[in-house]
């Protein structure tokens, strides 16, 4: 098709947009007077604006100038470059340079000397603390801990009855990272948990700038570019603020490799099956590391599709559709024992309510701001309102781009050129828009809500499916990629102007040095491996809370009971003892323990007790509990028979009270139930039960055996 003949048709196809909208306006309009007419108030224009949504027609008129904007011829050529060059995009292709394997490892090593070099000082040992702030690093550690104990008994890794007793946990609906846990079986088995979840954090930092550079290798066609580009992804501000305790939000390495096998498949004048079956298999990898990241990249190769078809017209629709469906079967026959899995416990799942997208949401100048942990700028970035950054110690506001990331991309925007230009006008479009959707509904700005800016997003998150992408903030990821590749084509171009060997080598290393320094974090905190803890709260104890190795086999009740701020002592207890019982506490994700737990414990006597008590529980700004039965409450009295079928319902081998000295109500309320005394570890008040229930044997006289009558 001809440049003049393309050219009638956009202006056509923008002709038939705007009228079609116009028309949809005025017949929207005059049915909304219709019924504020037959409503009586006919004078309260206002209502008539609220009641039917009318401004909703606002986003109407906002899409449709974006949809006639792609339409423009002056918009492909601006981001595409020529039709000629677009035709010959085949021949312009960026040629990578050759690379063996040997080339390859050493580029890796040195991505794995910077993830340690990140992690610094703690990775220098790393059996005597657990990297990251005090929180979820627990609980992804207990996760790579059960899924290689499950597999090393040959047990479901995806469900679990360590926990819950006697329900369990489907796993499948925790925020596990399968993939990352696959990789980490070997260290799980022979390091043990704590090496192996900080081994599993620096290798997955190294793993997503390492394939992040394969990807910018295939677009820029700059060893050195590509490099720098991994390092702008592998280790920006978002992934290592998430690293503080989201290990699965940091198994980035399987987006880079959906995003080459997406171009293969769009770039190909005759797609096949084959790239359908790559593209499918890469998709399934994207979501065995993190469910959100999987439906964040299907609404990028949504986007993507659509500049395409901005640039190619429907004809691409043709050759696409096949190889696109293909993937789609692929996707769903690799995650189908999962899919099932999950949907059989559907009905306990829901969407995160709307107030959730509002405070998740990313803030308008997070882009430009560092971290409030980066070594130069950190002291400034904390004297900021208290609430620009959100979520526990800010992980999810951070989105900061670097400068010298910026400047880089900016002039990638402007001197791509061929195939370059094609996926820097790619790169463009999805970083702007996944960039204004991290926004969230509404649009913050020095984490003030300014309501008098409209929030592009905002009709988006009125769809249920966004729902489930409970932290908006989290969609930069997509921003981040795009602008590592952009980044990559920049340095190519600015280097290709360097004719001089040693001018080119000062220049590469000097960027990457600026890179290095705008992203790093030093020193990067590091938890407890004693007494898990708060980042806020230092550990009260230099004595873990352990079981004694009689206690096996059976379950074991820990107070508080089902308390967000205790679960991890509980959990991480259970592992450092090697998974010898199981918990009738423990929690997973915002969807587990469901309602048939609860109901569970609700009708067990003593349990319905402790948790109506927990529920009173309150902490102070410096973690200290507040107790309310420790203050003040009475907690009813259970008989002897009640409690001796309790114990024997649960199979019930101890009780532990994690912060005793601050829980005297709860002791006391142990000892009498169960008649039991305590031993103290640390923090923690042990009652063996088992122990009380064999003395107690011991010490009742022999019963004699009833004689035989005679007949």
């Amino acid at each position: 098709m001809s440049e003049p003949t393309r050219n009638r048709n956009a202006n056509r196809l923008s002709l038939i947009v705007l009228l079609g909208l116009a028309i949809v306006s005025l017949l929207w309009v005059g049915a909304a007077f219709y019924a504020a007419r037959h409503s009586g108030s006919v004078g309260a224009p206002t209502a008539v604006r609220h009641s039917l949504h009318l401004h909703l027609l606002k986003y109407l008129w906002l899409l449709s100038v974006v949809v006639v904007m792609l339409l423009r011829p002056e918009f492909r050529k601006a981001v595409w470059g020529r039709e000629d060059d677009l035709d010959l995009a085949a021949s312009t292709q960026a040629k990578p340079e050759p690379e063996g394997w040997g080339k390859r490892a050493i580029v890796f090593l040195l991505y794995a000397v910077l993830a340690f070099v990140f992690t610094l000082p703690n990775s220098i040992h790393p059996s005597q603390a657990l990297l990251g702030r005090g929180g979820d690093n627990y609980l992804h550690a207990w996760f790579l801990w059960e899924f290689a104990r499950a597999l090393a008994h040959g047990q479901n890794p995806f469900h679990t009855n360590l926990i819950l007793y006697p329900i369990g946990a489907n796993l499948t609906w925790a925020t596990t990272d399968i993939l990352g846990q696959i990789i980490a079986v070997p260290f799980s088995l022979l390091l043990g948990p704590i090496i192996t979840y900080n081994l599993s954090l620096v290798l997955q930092l190294a793993l997503g700038a390492f394939f992040a550079r394969m990807l910018c290798l295939r677009v820029s066609g700059s060893a050195v570019a590509a490099t720098i580009g991994g390092i702008v992804f592998g280790f920006s501000p978002f992934l290592l603020a998430h690293a503080l305790g989201h290990l699965s939000l940091i198994t980035t390495f399987p987006l880079p490799i959906y995003v080459l096998a997406l171009g293969r498949l769009l770039d190909k004048e005759k797609p096949s099956w084959k790239d359908g079956v790559l593209l499918g298999l890469a998709l399934a990898l994207v979501a065995l590391g993190n469910y959100e990241y999987a439906l964040i990249f299907v609404l990028f190769s949504l986007l993507i599709l659509a500049v395409d078809l901005g640039r190619a017209g429907f004809p691409l629709l043709k050759r696409v559709w096949m190889p696109l469906a293909t993937s789609a079967v692929i996707f769903f026959l690799c995650l189908a024992p999962i899919l099932l899995m999950m949907l059989k416990d559907y009905a306990v799942t829901k969407p995160a309510p709307f107030e959730n997208a509002t405070a998740y949401s990313a803030d308008a100048l997070s882009f430009f701001v560092p971290s409030l942990g980066q070594s130069l700028l950190g002291g400034y970035v904390r004297k900021l309102p208290a609430h620009f950054f959100v979520g526990p110690g800010g992980i999810e506001g951070v989105e900061f781009i670097g400068l010298a990331a910026l400047f880089f991309a900016l002039i990638g925007c402007w001197a791509a050129r061929g195939y370059q230009r094609r996926w820097a006008g790619r790169a463009l479009v999805a970083g702007v828009v996944f960039a204004l959707l991290s926004l969230g509904p509404t649009i913050h700005v020095l984490g003030k809500a300014a309501l008098l800016l409209p929030a592009p997003a905002a009709p988006f998150y009125k769809l249920s499916v966004m729902r489930f992408l409970r932290e908006p903030a989290r969609l930069s990821i997509a921003t981040t990629l795009c602008v590592s590749l952009l980044a990559s084509i920049g340095l190519t171009f600015v280097l290709g102007k360097l004719n001089i060997l040693w001018k080119r080598s000062v220049f590469a290393c000097a960027v990457g040095a600026i890179v290095v320094l705008e992203y790093l974090v030093f020193p990067f905190p590091s938890s407890s491996v004693v007494e898990p803890n708060h980042s806020w709260v230092p550990p009260t104890t230099a004595q873990r809370c352990t079981l004694p190795p009689s206690i096996r086999d059976g379950t074991v009740l820990t107070i508080p009971l089902d308390d967000s701020w205790h679960f991890n002592d509980a959990m991480w207890m259970q592992m450092i003892d090697g998974g010898r019982y199981s918990l009738i506490d423990g929690r997973v994700s915002p969807y587990i323990p469901g309602k048939a737990w609860d109901d569970f414990v609700d009708k067990t006597p003593i349990l319905a007790v402790l948790n109506s008590e927990s529920q009173g529980d309150r902490f102070t700004r410096d973690g200290s509990v507040q107790s309310r039965a420790s203050a003040s409450s009475a907690l009813p009295p259970v008989s002897e028979k009640l409690a001796a079928e309790v114990v024997k319902q649960l199979d019930l081998r101890a009780v532990v009270v994690f912060d005793a000295p601050e829980r005297p109500a709860d002791v006391n309320y142990v000892r009498d139930v169960f008649g039991a005394s305590e031993k103290m570890v640390g923090d923690c008040a042990v009652f063996d039960l088992a122990q009380n229930q064999d003395a107690a044997r011991e010490s009742s006289p022999a019963r004699p055996k009833p004689s035989t009558p005679r007949r």
